[in-house]
């Protein structure tokens, strides 16, 4: 048996056994974002959407756009490991599994910090006594 067949068939063994053991830890997982993501407009008079609702469904739909940039980044990563290792000695394959790690990586750094930047300087620059927290529910 050559070294490259043993390598890969190492790595499909962890693989599975990676697989096996925290796959059910997902099913297990805590939702993000429960409910809806439209808010329910009929507690309010007439049934219409006022303002409160309007920055409800933006913030959800923000969390759910982040918890998708999170998966995306999952999934190539793990395309990326893929490539990498079923590359053997083609070299082409390894400079794009390396590449696509870069960018899936630097994709999920580039969504978190830019919701932390607006976060820090949304909630330094507005007390919290005028508009209520959190910031994207003013007064409601």
């Amino acid at each position: 048996m050559n070294i490259v067949s043993s390598f890969r068939q190492r790595g499909l063994i962890f693989v599975v056994i990676f697989v096996l053991l925290f796959v059910p830890f997902i099913g297990l997982a805590q939702p993000t974002f429960v409910g809806d993501v439209v808010p329910d407009c009929s507690g309010n008079p007439g049934g219409a959407c006022g303002y409160c609702d309007l920055m409800t469904l933006a913030e959800r739909v923000i969390e759910f756009l982040i918890f998708f940039a999170i998966i995306v980044a999952i999934l190539m990563i793990i395309y990326a490991g893929f490539l990498y290792l079923t590359a053997g000695s083609n070299a082409g394959q390894v400079t794009k599994a390396h590449s696509t790690f870069r960018v899936a990586i630097f994709g999920l750094v580039l969504v978190l910090a830019s919701w932390l930047i607006i976060e820090l300087i949304v909630s330094s620059l507005v007390d919290d006594a005028v508009i209520g927290d959190p910031w994207t529910l003013p007064g409601c």
